[in-house]
């Protein structure tokens, strides 16, 4: 075995441990469709575009992150929005989310960091629809709402990023 495919051996190794620890970034609300974007990007260029993945894949496969993108804005706005949601407490729903996944995550590595980014979500838009109209029933339904459109969220970004994923290893083999 030579130390070229050795080499070759452990960087597809890394790459595809990435790319794997991407699609799971999505639970706590990480960028994994934009790294999995740019973990392609960089194989194409190491690969001088001669090994599987070219322009009009890299193309795809932007488009495909972008969609994620928009879907999980758009779900989680709508869940909250459905519930009567102040604007303020959109902006609750994402702070709470990346804080509840950092301090949950020092409790409870890595488990911690999905369970507080959920409970972060509901929390942050109770807080400030509460906070915003004293209301505790539309509070709670607010928080239901960013809670149940970061969940569908979720789901139609890491399908993305599955896909994505897909979409490079069937280029490359």
């Amino acid at each position: 075995m030579s130390l070229a495919s050795v080499v070759a051996g452990i960087g597809f190794f890394f790459f595809f441990a990435i790319m794997l620890l991407a699609v799971f970034s999505i639970l706590i609300g990480l960028p994994g469709c934009w790294i999995i974007l740019a973990e392609a990007l960089l194989y194409a260029l190491i690969t001088k575009f001669n090994q599987g993945i070219g322009w009009w894949d890299l193309a795809a496969l932007l488009a495909m992150a972008g969609a994620g993108e928009i879907a999980e804005f758009v779900l989680t706005a709508y869940g909250a929005q459905k519930y009567g949601a102040p604007k303020k407490a959109m902006a609750g729903a994402i702070v709470g989310g990346l804080v509840g996944a950092i301090l949950v995550n020092m409790v409870l590595p890595i488990i911690g960091a999905v369970i507080g980014a959920f409970v972060g979500v509901y929390l942050g838009a109770f807080l400030l629809t509460y906070m915003s109209d004293r209301d505790l029933d539309k509070a709670r339904k607010t928080g239901l709402g960013a809670f149940m459109g970061r969940v569908g969220s979720v789901l139609v970004k890491g399908t993305m990023a599955v896909a994505m994923a897909a979409v490079i290893i069937t280029q490359i083999f």
